[in-house]
């Protein structure tokens, strides 16, 4: 939606995203900023049920669905940059179209 993925970099070690320049941290704030400090206003004003509680649900799930986008369209391009091995002997199927030949990965 907002974020970009070159903000980003999925973690090696499980599926997380960090933001590795200043633009994804000041998105990253931005976004925290967003959920924290209305539910800290309707806390204040002394509306925690149901109104504070539905907000930080809504933009919580906001904020996942973000990147969950990101996540996948950071694992997209490091798909397509993958460098794989496979078996030479084994013929891959191929379609010719005028303008590309193409071969079925896998």
């Amino acid at each position: 939606m907002f974020g970009k993925p070159e903000w980003f970099q999925q973690t090696a070690c499980c599926r997380a995203v960090t933001p590795v320049v200043g633009k994804g941290w000041l998105y990253v704030a931005g976004l925290g900023a967003f959920i924290v400090l209305p539910t800290a206003a309707l806390a204040l004003t002394g509306r925690v049920f149901p109104e504070a509680v539905i907000w930080l649900a809504a933009s919580s799930v906001a904020f996942l669905w973000e990147v969950r986008d990101i996540r996948r369209q950071l694992q997209a391009a490091r798909d397509r940059t993958l460098f794989y091995i496979r078996d030479e002997e084994q013929e891959s199927p191929e379609l010719a179209t005028r303008h590309f030949d193409l071969k079925l990965r896998g």
